[in-house]
């Protein structure tokens, strides 16, 4: 592993976070490094619970209760990963520790707005390179998975026949299929750096460009995450650490994504289970400085969107597009805060 390339919970990305922490303080801003604990190998955590499915299907052959009953178990899993970032398979990878950097803003306003991008490297594997489906790669696993279980509860209710054992190899095939790409990614060594070192750049550019000329209702506050590759674990660990001081009301939260392909865009909805729309409101002023895009994934604002507050993610383009883009819907942002009746 190269020391350009900060996967999660290495020491590149500690040196990266200092880094990025002094260069906040030089520009005459307040920055903390807020470390946290986590499991961030994702890959390997959710190809145990697909393996257990895997098992469950083979089981369920000759021993539907049994078979069924770990399937259940490893949809359950699967679920309660991505949701709550705690899982059986999840104590079964290592544990690392990754850091946030918070700059808090210089002045106080009615609302916070901030700003935030990640700074870590995502692993390289061959399931990077596949085509976006309708719903995202969690959604496929859990139709896979629920596909299985329900050719089990039809072997106990007594059906043996050819065809049911036909059906049951398409998705168990799948399954496997899944496990493979999972533990490719898992093994994989971290991609190349350049998208989320042009998140955190014009995360840092953006918010200098607001430092200069501050918006009239909105505190900007910068938040560089950390392990943040697909799960998002940097920002989620922010946002619980200020959950009773955060609610809808007196926060916006702003993603900037690393992807530079295309123009700029901003995702209308995002999430590797199923599709989470972003705040409609917020949606209908990105539309005015950049194109609507879908998601499948785990952007930069998605756990800020499943704690119920106003995000928006953008992303594509050059960085200074991005900033461009950035600076026009912030001043969009701090117009609508205005509108609002006070009180």
């Amino acid at each position: 592993m190269g020391s350009d390339s900060p996967l999660a919970g290495s020491d590149a990305e500690r040196r990266i976070s200092a880094a990025l922490a002094a260069q906040l303080r030089a520009r005459g801003r307040t920055s903390e490094v807020e470390t946290f604990w986590c499991r961030p190998n994702w890959p390997l955590v959710q190809a145990w619970h697909v393996a257990l499915a895997v098992a469950g299907s083979l089981v369920a052959v000759n021993h539907p209760h049994v078979g069924a009953a770990l399937i259940l178990v490893a949809l359950i899993t699967l679920l309660a990963d991505w949701s709550l970032t705690r899982s059986p398979g999840r104590h079964l990878s290592g544990e690392r520790a990754s850091q946030n950097i918070v700059s808090p803003s210089p002045t106080s306003r009615p609302v916070t707005l901030v700003v935030t991008a990640p700074y870590d490297a995502p692993r390289h594997g061959l399931a990077r390179r596949l085509p976006q489906a309708p719903i995202g790669w969690m959604g496929v696993l859990a139709l896979l998975m629920a596909s299985t279980l329900v050719i089990a509860l039809l072997r106990i209710e007594g059906h043996r026949d050819t065809v049911l054992s036909v059906l049951q190899v398409v998705p168990t095939f799948g399954l496997i299929l899944a496990a493979a790409l999972l533990l490719d990614l898992a093994l994989g060594s971290p991609r190349d750096q350049r998208q989320s070192s042009e998140a955190s750049s014009a995360a840092l550019a953006l918010v200098r460009a607001l430092d200069a000329a501050p918006p009239a209702r909105l505190a900007v506050e910068l938040v560089l995450t950390g392990a943040s590759a697909d799960y998002g674990l940097g920002l989620r660990n922010y946002l619980r650490r200020r959950r009773r001081a955060q609610n809808p009301g007196n926060t916006v939260v702003l993603g900037i994504g690393g992807s530079s392909e295309g123009k700029p865009r901003f995702l209308e909805s995002d999430g590797p289970l199923l599709p989470l729309g972003y705040y409609k409101q917020l949606r209908r002023l990105a539309a005015d400085v950049a194109t609507p895009a879908r998601g499948r994934g785990c952007s930069a604002a998605i756990p800020a969107r499943m704690r119920g507050l106003p995000a928006i993610n953008l992303e594509g383009g050059s960085s200074s597009e991005r900033v461009q883009a950035g600076l026009l819907l912030v001043d969009a942002i701090d117009a609508y805060v205005a509108s609002l009746p006070r009180g």
